[in-house]
């Protein structure tokens, strides 16, 4: 009997030998399977936990992920009520692919959860809207803000009273998707 490891380990192995991944036809040779649709249903699996992402209408349309972080509960940020007994999802980082980070210095953008020390996660780009949280270039130098707009002008707005409201006029670097704090 074979298991969806297996699977997994025969699609890695195809894509470093061969620089493609495998079609259906291929998997199920190459785990000694005689139907599809078994391999189908172990794929649809594998999706579901995170682990390869299919691209549809591709024969060769599997995409392994680098690894997965699953979901595993939705908890109380007060009484403990933590349970384990189901997998709510996954997060693939994929969706981080392109993205780069930058850790925060100073205590600008405290209000909104951003801490000295937080790495930021940033997406590239080169326009922000109203309200993001964003990595902006002025004059050389970088920094964290909220980007607001007022009438017809752009300002940066930072997340703690102590620091003034300053009108923009460089450039934006990136925004802001997540933060990731390590204690």
């Amino acid at each position: 009997m074979f298991t969806r490891g297996q699977i997994l380990d025969f699609i890695r192995g195809f894509v470093a030998e061969h620089g493609y991944p495998p079609t259906v036809r291929e998997i199920a040779r190459g785990v000694g399977l005689k139907s599809t649709k078994a391999v189908k249903v172990h794929l649809d699996r594998l999706v579901e936990e995170g682990k390869i992402r299919k691209v549809p209408n591709q024969a060769r349309g599997i995409v392994v992920e680098p690894f997965s972080l699953p979901i595993v509960a939705r908890i109380a940020a007060g009484p403990p009520d933590l349970v384990f007994d189901t997998v709510e999802g996954f997060v693939a980082p994929h969706q981080w692919q392109g993205c780069f980070l930058v850790r925060i210095r100073g205590d600008s953008m405290v209000e909104a959860g951003i801490l000295d020390g937080d790495l930021a996660l940033v997406r590239p780009v080169s326009m922000g809207g109203h309200g993001d949280i964003i990595v902006a270039r002025i004059e050389g130098e970088t920094t964290v803000k909220r980007l607001i707009r007022r009438k017809d002008r752009w300002f940066l707005k930072p997340e703690n009273p102590d620091y003034p409201v300053m009108p923009f006029t460089g450039e934006v670097v990136g925004k802001v998707i997540g933060i990731i704090r390590l204690l």
